[in-house]
């Protein structure tokens, strides 16, 4: 089966590897590309899909857990000015100073 999934940077052997792990699997090449990906991803960052996920359900239950009520007009500016810090803080971790 095609593959329309991104593979830049794979060698052609790499292609044809991908090529038959899919149909041993009886999936497209970027099903089986997908779920490698995803497996891999959940390997080296455990709970972290279901932390982003349920990121906020997380604040809300914290923050009810402090006094703080997610439906006032306060908490909404102080949600987006931390959304803004934690991007910020990912940007810089990412190595962009800009």
């Amino acid at each position: 089966m095609a593959s329309n999934f991104p593979l830049r940077g794979l060698s052609e052997t790499d292609r044809y590897l991908l090529q038959r792990a899919a149909a041993q699997q009886g999936m497209s090449q970027n099903q089986y590309a997908l779920a490698r990906l995803r497996a891999a991803l959940d390997a080296d960052l455990p709970g972290a899909r279901h932390a982003y996920e349920h990121r906020d359900e997380f604040a809300e239950r914290a923050m009810r857990r402090l006094g703080i009520d997610p439906d006032s007009p306060e908490f909404a500016r102080n949600q987006v000015e931390a959304r803004a810090v934690l991007a910020r803080a990912d940007q810089l971790r990412q190595g962009n100073t800009a």
